[in-house]
């Protein structure tokens, strides 16, 4: 198995920021106001961040969540993968009732790999 296991946000998530930095630009050229220059190159990044940073990784020794700029926010040490368990589309850990990590903005094939990943 791989060392690092990344789960990446769905791709519904990156289209609707770029269309929505698409729709900014066009406003910025009819209006001329430079502010929504800014806020479409801010959604534009952010919409190639969803597309190429993950929610989270699942390491070998450790679940880390991340944010889009890549920085671990929260690390979950285990020291076997059969310490964490799938409950109502979340991670747990067994017998904790602390959700860890949820599937919501997950890809469905990185969170459907991730899942029999954790079974293996």
């Amino acid at each position: 198995m791989k060392e690092a296991f990344p789960v990446r946000y769905h791709p519904l998530f990156g289209i609707l920021f770029v269309l929505a930095a698409a729709f900014e630009f066009v406003v910025f050229l009819v209006t001329s106001q430079t502010t929504m220059l800014v806020l479409g190159l801010v959604q534009a990044c952010l919409g190639v961040l969803l597309f190429t940073r993950p929610m989270f990784s699942l390491e070998r020794d450790h679940l880390a969540i991340r944010n889009l700029f890549g920085m671990t926010l929260r690390k979950y040490e285990f020291r076997s993968r059969s310490e964490l368990e799938i409950r109502d589309d979340a991670v747990y850990r067994k017998g904790a009732p602390e959700k860890l990590v949820a599937r919501g903005f997950a890809r469905k094939d990185d969170w459907e790999a991730f899942v029999a990943a954790l079974k293996n």
